[in-house]
């Protein structure tokens, strides 16, 4: 659990700096007592930290939530208050300064920095790119070849999801245009899905497909 924290850590420290503020988490020693024997920790302010989420409250970001509820930011000297949005949303409000710092799809960034809003990268929290698509097993979808004629939920057509679907169609010789695409801005797509009102749904692996196992559902996922 402490190399967890130290890299939830690190990912807000490394965001406050990059926004002029200043906070020494390293220390110095601790000061000792009068009489030399035991340390006393030294009192800390806490820091106040507003840190946007680029989405509804979901399990794609639990590692922020559980180090909150572990006291690992106040141990950090961080007050942290969360905000969740669109990922255009909290890239403007960083860029405001409204927020301290945001997660969000580095396809909202760059298309920000390049109008002009003050943002830039400070840390990467995935490893692997995890934007999918993702159905029921049920479905018969196994490819993206299967997608053809059949009905997808997504959040509209912007950001990474958007982009995947596009790259994930061309390896399989199609487009859009070969499907029924239904777009859910409030980001039902993975209900959609469990409901049976779409076949399919773009999504984060370590989101939709997720909560849908939870509910007892077997899902196929493809990258």
């Amino acid at each position: 659990m402490r190399s967890h924290r130290l890299i939830l850590s690190a990912v807000l420290v490394v965001a406050l700096a990059a926004s002029g503020c200043e906070i020494d988490l390293a220390g110095s020693a601790p000061p000792t007592d009068p009489s030399g024997s035991t340390p006393v920790e030294p009192s800390l302010t806490p820091v106040a930290l507003t840190v946007g989420l680029g989405y509804i409250p979901s399990v794609q970001f639990a590692p922020f939530y559980l180090a909150q509820q572990a006291g690992y930011y106040m141990e950090a000297g961080l007050d942290v208050t969360f905000r969740h949005g669109t990922d255009y949303d909290v890239v403007t409000l960083v860029g405001q300064g409204a927020l301290d710092v945001g997660i969000a799809d580095g396809t909202s960034v760059i298309p920000a920095v390049s109008q002009g809003i003050p943002v830039k990268y400070v840390a990467t929290i995935y490893g692997k790119f995890p934007s999918i698509v993702f159905a029921k097993t049920s479905s018969g979808i196994t490819t993206a070849a299967d997608l053809k004629g059949k009905k997808l939920g997504i959040p509209g057509k912007y950001g990474s999801s958007w982009i995947m679907l596009q790259a994930l169609l061309k390896s399989a010789n199609l487009t859009p245009d070969d499907l029924t695409i239904v777009e859910y801005p409030d980001f039902g797509q993975g209900a959609a899905v469990g409901q049976g009102a779409v076949d399919a749904a773009t999504g984060f692996a370590n989101n939709e497909p997720v909560q849908l196992r939870l509910a007892g559902e077997q899902v196929t996922v493809l990258t």
